[in-house]
């Protein structure tokens, strides 16, 4: 049974523990996301609206380019990559039990017109760390397998993510019916928890392919951000590569502010919560059998720049429905689209095309991309 699996998966006998130790790390991580993305969109949408989402993405750029990319680069380049993602694991989970009891204790010590900035807060730490932490996991991912591994093995850590928003998106839609919103963030510590585990485990027991030290010099970090933008204006494969990731990223900012705006109308907090945990699950086993079944049959017989064309085809059907329905089978499908086929496809084939990158300078570049 066990061997006919690891053939069906294409995953070596003697690789086996190593990969189901990510995938397991996948899990976690993601499971923690999708719980925080819930609850913090609910929140906000309620308590706010939808109408000042674009508030939340432009801060949100701001302090990933201004601020998180500098401490990121100097960070890494000091004491290296898999040092920041085990602290900001860390991070995650002492911040989301303070931001519970900031939430339980918020009325004691704001006024009552200043209550609001809290959710604004926590829809903005939310996003900030999703992106970070999609990053760091496949930053991380990516050091321990090279090009041809990944296209074996990379769908299956997909299928790990979408399990894992399987089981967040689960929890929130149960806990939901039975406790505040706001209680479910200590889950999202308790997954992070689990990741950390993991991590040190995979850190213990795997050596990365490439060996190469980070060197404990200040002045890289300027140098790393030079040579970031040369690389993006003398390469015509990473500027084209970023050009197309950014125009992806604005076209599934402007669907999720869509649906965003059609399913929270006439919401409670718990009622939206348990709405977006009933979606996550069912577009991540879309995911899931995407990732199992589909993806690599799909750049095998078509090609990754071919499937590159995918999500653009259905955005242009997808806009072309909203201009004439706006009820709620309209906001699932801009769900659907953004969470499920965006994940699954589209974030897939990233993966791959990101290995074309000059390698000294592929993990700054990509947590360029994905911070934009």
């Amino acid at each position: 049974m066990k061997n006919t699996l690891l053939s069906f998966l294409k995953i070596r006998e003697n690789e086996s523990t190593k990969v189901f130790q990510f995938f397991l790390l996948a899990i976690f991580i993601q499971a923690g996301v999708a719980i925080g993305e819930t609850i913090a969109n609910s929140m906000f949408l309620v308590h706010v609206g939808f109408e000042q989402l674009p508030i939340i993405y432009i801060l949100t750029a701001f302090i990933m380019l201004i601020v998180y990319i500098p401490i990121y680069t100097y960070f890494t380049n000091k004491y290296g990559e898999d040092k920041f993602f085990l602290y900001f694991l860390g991070m995650l989970v002492f911040m989301n039990i303070l931001i519970l009891l900031f939430i339980q204790n918020s009325q004691t010590f704001l006024p009552k017109e200043s209550h609001n900035y809290i959710f604004y807060f926590l829809l903005l730490y939310t996003t900030i760390i999703v992106i970070t932490v999609y990053t760091l996991l496949w930053n991380f991912i990516d050091m321990f397998f090279d090009i041809i591994d990944s296209k074996r093995v990379f769908s299956i850590f997909s299928a790990g993510t979408a399990i894992g928003a399987i089981v967040g998106g689960g929890i929130v839609t149960i806990s939901t019916q039975y406790f505040p919103a706001e209680y479910v963030l200590v889950i999202w510590s308790f997954f992070a928890l689990l990741s950390m585990y993991v991590f040190v485990k995979i850190r213990k027991n795997y050596k990365k392919i490439d060996s190469q030290e980070f060197e404990a010099d200040e002045e890289n970090l300027f140098k790393l951000i030079i040579s970031m933008f040369k690389n993006l204006k003398s390469s015509s494969y990473t500027f084209i590569l970023s050009l197309v990731f950014f125009i992806s990223i604005i076209v599934a900012t402007i669907l999720e502010y869509e649906y965003m705006n059609i399913l929270s109308k006439g919401q409670s907090v718990e009622s939206l919560a348990l709405l977006f945990g009933q979606l996550f699950v069912a577009a991540n086993i879309f995911n899931l059998i995407v990732n199992f079944f589909i993806f690599n049959r799909l750049v095998i017989s078509i090609g990754v720049k071919n499937v590159l064309l995918i999500l653009p085809i259905v955005y242009v059907l997808v806009f072309l429905y909203l201009s004439v329905e706006v009820g709620i089978e309209a906001g699932i499908l801009g769900f659907f689209v953004v969470q499920g086929m965006l994940v699954s496809i589209d974030y897939n084939n990233q993966n791959l095309l990101y290995n074309g990158i000059n390698k000294k300078i592929k993990y700054q570049v990509r947590t360029f991309i994905e911070s934009l």
